[in-house]
């Protein structure tokens, strides 16, 4: 199994600067150990697809006592009656207003969350706190919907937001006295929509990928921003803003080479034809 950023010439000129293999032979039996412990769950289970790592694993910066961070993305884009099943165990965070996030529901994933890493110590000789950051996440092209959706209409009300705003900029008589009517006025000042940002499913997914099962979610994401015209390049650009705050200590704007469009991510991620 390989490791993508590693192998294809597009993958290499991107991972020159986004990913960095480690020289350090304990790092690299790390990173052997990782792939051989997403092979192992993967033919165990045919709805795991892959692990999407971020951190100093991939940043050449790897310790002894360096953890492991990243998402186990689980398939739940399955038949109408395992889809019912599945959508049962699914749960969403209702808390914040400017993200939307789905998860399995506890047991489930508690469940998945165990195997991994119980896996990741035992093939990678870890301690618990090493492998607390690798976190599972259910993907289905419904889920993708849902997350690109909640985007889109946070865009849509920054716009309806702008228009509320010049036509409440239009009322303003600079000449008046009357401080009851600037009380008015002042009151009547639209509100600034809650910004809202991407969910960690959408950035998660374009963090260096081991196990190749996330490319057709991939391909779908891209596809279907891709039919949004400018809304879509909007999109793409909080999503990997987005996987590169993760990657770079919550920095984005940075000169790592990551892929801004949607015509250069299709390049980097290998969009089918």
């Amino acid at each position: 199994m390989s490791i993508e950023g590693f192998s294809t010439k597009t993958e290499q000129n991107e991972s020159e600067k986004r990913f960095t293999l480690p020289k350090e032979e304990f790092a690299k039996e790390r990173i052997k150990a990782v792939k051989e412990s997403i092979s192992e769950l993967k033919e165990g289970n045919p709805l795991i697809l892959s692990f999407c790592m971020y951190g100093s694993m991939v940043k050449g910066t790897t310790k002894p006592e360096s953890d492991i961070d990243g998402f186990l993305f689980v398939d739940t884009g399955l038949s109408v009656e395992e889809r019912q099943q599945h959508d049962e165990n699914l749960t969403e965070d209702k808390e914040s207003k400017s993200k939307i996030e789905t998860f399995f529901i506890e047991k489930i994933n508690d469940q998945y969350t165990e195997k991994l890493h119980e896996t990741l110590k035992s093939q990678a000789n870890l301690t618990e706190e090493q492998v607390a950051h690798a976190k599972i996440r259910p993907i289905n092209e419904e889920i993708i919907d849902k997350h690109i959706d909640f985007i889109a209409d946070g865009l849509q009300n920054e716009r309806e937001y702008k228009k509320q705003y010049d036509e409440w900029d239009k009322n303003l008589d600079s000449s008046t006295t009357d401080f009851n009517k600037l009380d008015e006025y002042l009151k009547a000042r639209p509100e600034y929509p809650e910004p809202v940002s991407p969910s960690t499913t959408l950035a998660g997914m374009f963090h260096l990928e081991i196990g190749g099962g996330i490319r057709k979610y991939r391909d779908m994401l891209i596809s279907k921003l891709e039919s949004m015209e400018q809304d879509g390049e909007k999109i793409w650009q909080e999503i990997i803003k987005s996987t590169e705050m993760f990657e770079q200590n919550l920095s984005s704007g940075t000169e790592k080479r990551y892929p801004r469009t949607l015509d250069e991510a299709k390049k980097v991620y290998g969009l089918k034809k």
